[in-house]
């Protein structure tokens, strides 16, 4: 996991210094580990009997007609590709999704079903294909009846990764003033809370077109 854990752990190092070096490594590839993608869905959802844990909050699966996925972020193809593998399908109930992930991850499929549709945007900077997606998600959910369940996987780079800019602001100008916000030197923090005055989508606005829908992020 750590490449280069042969050369920090070289023979030029003292007995105690060895073991310490050897002990805070190991400590770094458990929490490593840990917080991969896939073991974060594994640790936070799961299923028993029919009903679906997320976190804190329970959904009756019986009482669920069907299961909408979407999402976007640089870990999100991980985290729905285990969602997929341990709950969706071991449940009876139909689903399908779409999720916008960066471009370089186009050879990093998982093993995702169909039903998933995978689509491949810019990041950091949003681009067209970005705005699809995120119009595929809403048109698809906006669909969703109050018997559906909605669950939205978003991760890191999801600001960029699903992009929609509000009236009367293009897809050029949103591009404009996130290439300005990432060289200002303000926190990531800042930069969100910029963002999603400018979006349709993030900033509460994704829950304002679903809000007939049960819905888990």
């Amino acid at each position: 996991m750590i490449k280069n854990k042969t050369d920090l752990l070289s023979n030029d190092l003292s007995k105690s210094s060895f073991n310490l070096r050897k002990t805070a490594i190991t400590a770094l590839e458990k929490i490593i580990k840990a917080l991969r993608p896939e073991n974060l869905i594994k640790n936070n959802v799961r299923l028993k009997s029919s009903t679906l844990f997320v976190q804190n909050s329970s959904f009756d699966l019986i009482k669920v007609n069907k299961i909408y996925i979407i999402g976007g972020g640089k870990a999100t193809l991980e985290m729905v590709c285990a969602f997929e593998q341990n709950i969706l399908k071991n449940i009876n109930n139909p689903y399908k999704g779409i999720i916008n992930i960066p471009k370089n991850q186009k050879d990093k499929e998982y093993g995702l079903s169909e039903k998933i549709i995978v689509n491949y945007a810019s990041h950091p900077v949003p681009d067209k294909n970005g705005v699809k997606g995120v119009k595929a998600m809403l048109n698809m959910v906006e669909g969703a009846k109050q018997n559906d369940l909605i669950i939205s996987f978003i991760s890191g780079g999801g600001s960029s990764l699903l992009p929609l800019p509000r009236e009367s602001i293009s897809l050029k100008d949103l591009k404009r003033v996130n290439s300005l916000l990432l060289a200002s030197g303000a926190s990531i923090h800042e930069i969100n809370a910029i963002r999603k005055h400018l979006s349709g989508f993030k900033g509460g606005n994704l829950a304002k077109r679903i809000h007939k829908s049960s819905g888990a992020t």
